[in-house]
């Protein structure tokens, strides 16, 4: 899902990755040494991952997995 902003813009935090992109996501960050598993968060990038492993355009710090674009171009955009 993409939404468009009043001025035409894109927010593409809200384009939400495939079941298996997001379980390979978390898979590799419960492994990780900043993972916090208390409070499900990364102690480099602070966020709560069960929700920043959903985001298409979201990537890890530590490059353990980078954004996806599912073959959004720039003419998509317009």
């Amino acid at each position: 899902m993409v939404k468009r902003t009043t001025d035409g813009g894109w927010i593409p935090w809200t384009v939400l990755v495939e079941d298996s992109d997001r379980t390979e996501r978390i898979t590799l960050c419960r492994s990780c040494e900043f993972f916090a598993t208390s409070v499900q968060s990364c102690s480099k990038c602070f966020c709560i991952m069960p929700i920043k492993t959903m985001w298409a355009d979201a990537e890890c710090p530590e490059g353990k997995w980078a954004a996806i674009a599912y073959g959004v171009t720039d003419s998509d955009n317009s």
